[in-house]
């Protein structure tokens, strides 16, 4: 890395002279370069800073133009998992104390809490029974969704072996408490950590049973993408639902072929009922003429048969009236 002790002047910002006037000359000797042969190279520490270093000089550019401030003051990797902050010159040695900050696993662990409580949250909302409707909700009873539940604090559950007195969540301060909602003792997981930090570590980071690797696999086996139980039982649903889309698919078209032939029978009909119509009127008028023809020849001899009567009637009261005479 390239820095420099006073962060107030770099060798490119300093008075020109020796070796730093050298450096604000754009001329290739002065390049970063790798090891001749088999000497190591010198600059491998800084190798990820050589391409900038060689266009700045041959930009004849300043350091600020081509490193960030923190490039200038800030070493990284001298010590794992340690970032030293080079704040300026010192006439005598300097200790570097190191200590265990938990700031940041305090707030990984309360994060996986709020998540854990909003996740038991939403699975007891669909799962809830509603006593004032007798109606349970959509997933109450669903075998899924329980074996969910069940993986879920089991690994809540789970112990480390091995690890002595801290070998559970409770034992850091992550316990379960009403309506499945856990919660993080903040102030038990420090006296923990303070008081056995790498028995804390352990707890989460050990190969196969630290609580870190519990709790991938019991991700792992709800969403893995081709077995996890999630991800099967909504293969399922959409197996199920291809199914019902194939039943309604068929059950469209044999009511499609009925209302077919129930329009096409009707349309018969309708043509059967105006010819029944239409012989009707035909019967109609010939029956009509008929009674016409009928009535026209009777009535001669019934104005016969009158008169005849007529006569008769009148004879015999002639006779009756002469008789009395």
């Amino acid at each position: 890395m390239l820095a420099h002790a006073d962060e107030r002047t770099t060798p490119w910002q300093a008075t020109p002279s020796g070796a730093t006037l050298a450096l604000s000359v754009p001329d290739d000797s002065c390049r970063l370069t790798v090891g001749i042969g088999a000497k190591p190279d010198p600059f491998a520490s800084i190798a990820q800073y050589r391409t900038r270093w060689n266009s700045m000089v041959r930009a004849n550019q300043t350091g600020d133009q081509a490193f960030t401030q923190a490039e200038f003051t800030q070493i990284t990797n001298v010590i794992k998992g340690v970032t030293v902050s080079l704040l300026g010159a010192s006439s005598t040695p300097v200790t570097l104390n190191v200590t265990s900050d938990p700031s940041g696993v305090e707030q990984n662990l309360s994060d996986f809490v709020t998540q854990f409580n909003a996740l038991t949250s939403q699975i007891g909302t669909y799962t809830a029974f509603n006593t004032n409707t007798n109606q349970g909700a959509l997933l109450l009873g669903d075998p899924t969704t329980q074996q969910i539940q069940e993986n879920i604090f089991n690994t809540l559950n789970a112990t480390v072996e091995g690890n002595g007195q801290y070998n559970s969540f409770s034992s850091i301060g992550i316990t379960i408490g009403e309506n499945a909602q856990i919660s993080f003792n903040q102030t038990q997981f420090e006296q923990a950590f303070a008081s056995d930090p790498n028995a804390v570590q352990n707890l989460f980071s050990q190969t196969t049973t630290g609580l870190g690797n519990v709790i991938a696999k019991a991700v792992t086996n709800l969403t893995d993408p081709v077995s996890g139980l999630i991800t099967l039982e909504q293969n399922t649903l959409a197996t199920q639902i291809q199914n019902y889309q194939t039943y309604y698919n068929d059950l469209a078209n044999v009511v499609a072929q009925k209302q077919s032939q129930l329009e096409s029978q009707f349309a018969n009909l309708e043509d059967t009922i105006a010819q029944l119509q239409s012989q009707q009127q035909v019967l109609g008028t010939i029956t009509g003429a008929s009674s016409a023809a009928s009535s026209s020849a009777s009535s001669p001899a019934a104005s016969a048969a009158s008169s005849e009567a007529s006569s008769a009637s009148s004879s015999s009261t002639g006779s009756t009236s002469s008789t009395s005479g």
